[in-house]
């Protein structure tokens, strides 16, 4: 259900943030498990982006949860007869999936770290009761920590970096793998299950994980210089918030949604320059301010990615040179990342099942399969996106 205002509303949401705040300061509370949930929903209130420097953002009040986690000891597994051991569980994994998310999201160092903890992760047995949203949880904390190992990764560097690249690979196809069926967009039978806001979200980090570790040097430079397997990652990002703008989800959505979609939107961008991708491309990006400025509704901070989008986009339209008809290659083994969201998801990933279903296009007598890489060919041309999409697609 939409979020809407109401008559009966006697003060906004900054005036309740407001009074919190003095509250917590001021050591009205005394509960220190009450203190530390309290700081855990005050960080979601962003009155500005993290290019300011604030004491009402995110990361200051993460910090300070943090800090209340180490005191009280959440960072150490409870004693099997500790009365709230489940709760201390899971708010302690809460606080860590919205740090490596934030992390990820702002390029900035985590405040938990694993080494220093001994906590058992979550599982189902920490709730009451084992149903679709507990699972969820659990599968949630487990990518949102991925997704920050991987921005970790990035920001300190490895030198041994291809090893590393295939063993984020390896975890996030055991991480797709592992889900149970009740979380899957796509089923047992290869039909697409019935639409879950909850569901499809949670496949968010997962696909951000995915353009993080495929990412290119430069994204805008020139599109040879990129990769499919990223552009196809985006191409995802954007059809589940297509899905989402249909039943006026968008703006229910989590902050951390304007950045997943910043992210696929620069890779959009930079996916203008090819032939192949760009009428597909100008519908996502369409589709992707649309979501911005939906989600702007209710998190402030989307107003700031759907302008530095709209900066870059013009930027790199005004200087980029003519759409370049290149092939474009993606590694048969890379494919595997897209299989949870089935042959249909989006237009790329439905000439990627048609490459291997029938003859290209005035191709040669080359393999369209070649050393390992499924060849997109100029002559190739990727469905209309302005066309009904076929009737075994997730609409449902």
């Amino acid at each position: 259900m939409a979020a809407q205002s109401s008559p009966l509303d006697f003060t906004t949401t900054k005036d309740y943030y407001n009074r919190a705040k003095v509250l917590f300061f001021m050591g009205y509370e005394k509960n220190p498990m009450t203190l530390v949930t309290a700081v855990t929903i005050l960080q979601y209130w962003n009155p500005s982006g993290p290019e300011h420097v604030s004491i009402h953002n995110s990361s200051y009040w993460l910090r300070v949860g943090v800090g209340l986690v180490h005191q009280i000891g959440l960072h150490r597994d409870p004693k099997p007869d500790c009365s709230d051991r489940h709760l201390r569980r899971r708010i302690f994994w809460t606080l860590y999936a919205r740090d490596s998310l934030l992390s990820a999201g702002q390029g900035r160092p985590r405040a938990i770290h694993l080494e220093d903890c001994n906590v058992d992760w979550p599982s189902v047995a920490d709730f009451s009761s084992a149903d679709k949203s507990t699972h969820a949880f659990v599968a949630y904390v487990k990518i949102a920590g991925l997704l920050g190992d991987l921005a970790q990764w990035f920001l300190r560097g490895s030198a041994d970096a291809e090893q590393q690249r295939l063993a984020f690979f390896d975890r996030l196809c055991a991480w797709a793998g592992g889900l149970p069926e009740e979380l899957h967009i796509v089923n047992t039978a290869g039909e697409y299950s019935r639409y879950d806001g909850t569901v499809r979200s949670l496949y968010l980090p997962y696909l951000m994980a995915v353009m993080m570790l495929y990412r290119p040097k430069q994204i805008l430079h020139s599109f040879s210089e990129a990769t499919m397997t990223s552009t196809i990652a985006a191409s995802c990002v954007a059809r589940i918030f297509e899905d989402a703008l249909a039943r006026g989800e968008v703006r229910d959505g989590v902050a951390m949604s304007a950045i997943y979609l910043l992210i696929a939107g620069i890779f959009k961008v930079g996916s203008l320059s090819h032939p192949l991708l760009r009428l597909s491309t100008l519908e996502e990006l369409r589709i992707i301010a649309m979501s911005l400025t939906e989600l702007a509704k209710t998190w402030q901070t989307a107003t700031g990615s759907l302008e530095i989008l709209q900066r870059l986009r013009a930027k790199f339209e005004a200087t980029s040179s003519p759409p370049e008809a290149c092939p474009l290659r993606v590694k048969v083994s890379d494919k595997i990342l897209f299989e949870p969201f089935g042959p249909s998801f989006s237009p790329i990933l439905k000439l990627l099942d048609q490459v291997e279903t029938q003859p290209l296009v005035q191709r040669s007598s080359d393999n369209p399969v070649k050393g390992g890489e499924i060849v997109f060919r100029p002559q190739d041309q990727l469905p209309n996106p302005t066309q009904p999409l076929p009737s075994n697609t997730c609409w449902t």
